[in-house]
């Protein structure tokens, strides 16, 4: 399943990379743009009819004079309905909205083929915090999301349904943020993390676990909570795990920021080699997670089972070997460079936030222009077959990297 959750958000993030290339000034409202309006605003009122629900759509200049046509959709619900008793209604009706603008043909489709829509939308609580939520949608999206739910004999307004929409978007903040701000709001959410993790602890007789800030930028940041022992992280998941969204993504919630918090321990040996734990949680997930039960929608049980079926991955757990099982076993992931050691013949160390070291080519880190903070993309299937690559300046530059450890 994280695989299917990992392959349509990667769908929305290519469109995203293709259409931003695209953005430029945008031309007044014509009868086309309307009818999109119209259509949503429709639907979403015949749902929700207690919270008005305004639309704009305008159309980017360069489509005038291009094949492809790039809508900007601009949503606001004048009520609170993102978190409370209207979450679900309210965002449901909207997905169900924007497939509708996506694949109907009485809208000619203003989302597919070379079409892209940017979808903006928030409520009066997110505007007054200048935040927003932004989706890239097209029609093949769309019909990617339906393809994985008839392969997993689920349907629309599923939880399946409901997930996979949510994993298409993205929480964006008008504020100006910096590394220095990161750092400063990431140690803040370890202070509540740590506080609530020590009361926690005693409860269970256990020593706490730390919490600490990995590396931090303009735009992410990576927090590490770690155990001092390996058992005590693998059984610590109640201790630790199902803290994180009412500490951590409680005081990140309004900020903007991405990136990751790792629970992990220390290695451990065993007859295979060094072992440990080492989980990984997207903030967007934590904060998902957060939204839901502040609006009532989940549980404190909900929520836990939430993070460990659905949202956990792992970084690397075995000290030899960049999966558990080279054999059979395969990684999809974004990963960030945490740290970079210059080797004597021009070569780089690199060690990545999901705990491999790598060693980088010289020509491949000037190439890419890699540095501190960057964000990569992994696929391996086993140690051999690798990809690790990143965007830069708006294409995929590979790297020519061989996996050297788990650091």
């Amino acid at each position: 399943m994280k695989r299917y959750l990992i392959s349509f958000v990667l769908t929305f993030v290519i469109s995203a990379l293709s259409a931003h290339a695209q953005v430029s000034k945008s031309i007044s409202n014509d009868d086309e743009q309307q009818a999109i309006c119209s259509f949503i605003t429709t639907h979403i009122s015949s749902v929700v009819s207690q919270v008005p629900t305004l639309c704009s759509a305008v159309r980017d200049e360069a489509s005038k004079y291009e094949k492809a046509q790039y809508f900007n959709i601009n949503i606001f619900a004048s009520g609170n309905v993102l978190r409370g008793p209207m979450r679900r209604a309210w965002i449901s009706a909207l997905f169900q909205a924007l497939e509708g603008v996506a694949q109907d043909t009485p809208l000619q489709k203003a989302c597919s083929g070379d079409n892209v829509c940017l979808l903006s939308f928030a409520d009066t609580q997110m505007s007054e915090h200048n935040l927003h939520y932004e989706s890239y949608l097209r029609s093949s999206d769309v019909d990617a999301l339906e393809s994985m739910l008839k392969t997993n004999k689920s349907s629309e307004f599923s939880e399946l349904w409901y997930e996979l929409w949510w994993n298409s978007v993205f929480k964006v903040s008008t504020y100006p943020k910096s590394k220095e701000n990161a750092n400063s709001l990431g140690e803040d959410a370890c202070k509540s993390f740590s506080d609530a993790v020590i009361k926690r602890s005693k409860e269970f007789g256990m020593d706490a676990p730390s919490c600490s800030v990995l590396i931090a930028n303009s735009d992410n940041i990576y927090i590490v909570v770690d155990f001092n022992d390996f058992m005590k992280a693998l059984t610590g998941r109640m201790m630790a795990d199902d803290l994180l969204p009412n500490t951590i993504a409680s005081r990140l919630n309004n900020t903007g920021y991405g990136g990751q918090v790792i629970v992990r321990s220390p290695w451990f040996k065993t007859v295979d080699g060094n072992e440990r734990i080492y989980r990984v949680y997207r903030l967007q997930d934590l904060e998902f997670a957060y939204d839901e039960e502040q609006s009532g929608l989940r549980n404190e049980s909900d929520i836990y089972m939430l993070l460990a079926m659905r949202y956990e991955s792992n970084g690397v757990i075995s000290q030899n070997h960049l999966v558990a099982d080279p054999k059979i076993d395969s990684a999809i992931r974004p990963v960030a460079v945490a740290s970079m050691t210059r080797s004597a013949d021009g070569s780089q160390i690199v060690d990545t936030t999901d705990g491999a070291a790598w060693r980088v080519s010289a020509k491949s880190t000037a190439d890419c222009d890699l540095h501190v903070g960057m964000e990569l993309f992994l696929a391996a299937a086993g140690d051999a077959d690798i990809s690790l690559t990143t965007d830069h300046k708006g294409k995929t530059c590979r790297l020519e990297a061989s996996f050297v450890m788990g650091w």
